[in-house]
């Protein structure tokens, strides 16, 4: 969601918010599928991208930001 407020001069300043996986659900990762490794194929341990998420990625829990932005 974001608000547009009109200022002096023709500039105007905008808040956003922005929410990230608003109803906080699980995106699991593939399940192992090594036929070898016997305890593992076919269970899914993992959410994606977990290992290396910036904290807005697929497997990542909810998130919120707000913001604002100056436009000129």
């Amino acid at each position: 969601m974001f608000k547009t407020t009109k200022l002096s001069g023709g500039a105007s300043v905008q808040l956003r918010l922005e929410v990230f996986n608003l109803f906080n659900t699980i995106n699991w990762a593939n399940p192992g599928s090594s036929v070898a490794a016997s305890t593992s194929f076919g269970v899914i341990t993992n959410t994606r991208n977990a290992n290396n998420a910036p904290g807005i990625g697929a497997g990542e829990p909810r998130n919120v930001q707000l913001a604002m932005k100056f436009i000129f």
